[in-house]
């Protein structure tokens, strides 16, 4: 199966839950994720704002905030990069580039001092390979990060291989409703 083939299956199956479902899934995916080390020994979190009937991690800000840790969200900031800014309780989003949710005022902060990164995709497999939309944004994020990755999916978004290019990046960590499982790379 093609990269474009597998999106357009995941799509519609994700497009295919009802919001409550969404919701139910999204809290045991969460709930696997906040459970480990990795969450719990990080400072700084970066995650992506969830739109329609992707893993939602509106409550994963709340959380990471609650328990005193700083939050940063991406931000598309031309044809191919992104910035990265911090939020806190008081901070007002609105919708951005592709639709997706940005904060009003942006404060940037650097990769570097990043030590955990929530991911999105369209589909993972079990090597930490993601089939995110095709335009690159999160491969050219993810290659300047040296904290752990972490991607977030419904356990259907879970293939058996997703077809790599060179310029892929991988997941360290993979959180599904099943659990959250450590990738093991090798060269």
């Amino acid at each position: 199966m093609t990269k474009a083939q597998l999106r357009k299956r995941m799509l519609k199956l994700r497009k295919a839950l009802s919001s409550d479902e969404v919701k139910r899934r999204s809290e045991s995916v969460l709930s696997h994720l906040f459970s480990h080390p990795v969450y719990r020994n990080s400072r700084i979190v970066h995650t992506y704002i969830s739109v329609d009937d992707e893993v939602d991690t509106w409550p994963l800000i709340s959380r990471a905030l609650d328990d005193g840790k700083r939050v940063v969200v991406p931000v598309v900031s031309g044809d191919e990069d992104m910035v990265h800014c911090e939020v806190d309780s008081r901070s007002e989003f609105v919708r951005g580039r592709f639709g997706l949710w940005e904060p009003k005022h942006r404060r940037e902060v650097d990769v570097k001092e990043l030590d955990l990164v929530v991911v999105p995709a369209v589909a993972f497999d079990r090597r930490g390979y993601r089939l995110g939309f095709g335009r690159g944004y999160y491969d050219r994020f993810l290659s300047q990060v040296s904290a752990p990755k972490v991607g977030l999916a419904f356990d259907f978004q879970v293939v058996p291989l997703i077809p790599e290019d060179h310029h892929d990046e991988r997941v360290d960590y993979l959180a599904t409703e099943e659990g959250i499982f450590r990738i093991f790379k090798k060269n």
